[in-house]
């Protein structure tokens, strides 16, 4: 599912790295993509986006230095990691929610995140008014 041609955009941001791509999803615009150093600069930017969205670990930064750098810029909302098979799951979300009680912390199976995406743009879409003046 694309969300092109639509009027409200989900606002989405997924984060990046010098030596990491961001997860990418068909709903989830390209553009939105920041650089895990560059995340306090684009917060004092303005704007909150509905969610951040990142890898749970890769080559250079964890889902606790996304944590740290967000709580830094003072976010408080959902913040989606996406993650290999864990033999854990509730472990690793549980560690990171006493971590950052400020964050709405998601872990998204890597097998299931694109239907989870486009599960969660639609709800943000459903969610956000539209108004059209005529």
């Amino acid at each position: 599912m694309s969300f092109v041609s639509l009027l409200v955009k989900p606002k989405i941001v997924t984060l990046t790295s010098a030596r990491c791509d961001a997860p990418s999803y068909d709903c989830i615009p390209p553009e939105r993509s920041v650089p895990l150093t560059h995340l306090s600069a684009f917060a004092k930017m303005g704007g909150v986006p509905s969610a951040y969205l990142s890898w749970l670990i890769c080559e250079d930064y964890d889902a606790f230095d996304v944590g740290h750098a967000l709580t830094a810029c003072d976010y408080s909302g959902p913040c989606i990691f996406v993650s290999p098979d864990l033999p854990n799951t509730a472990m690793v979300l549980r560690e990171l929610v006493v971590a950052f009680p400020r964050l709405a912390i998601t872990l998204w199976p890597n097998s299931e995140a694109p239907l989870l995406a486009e599960a969660f743009c639609a709800a943000l879409i459903q969610a956000e008014p539209v108004v059209r003046r005529v």
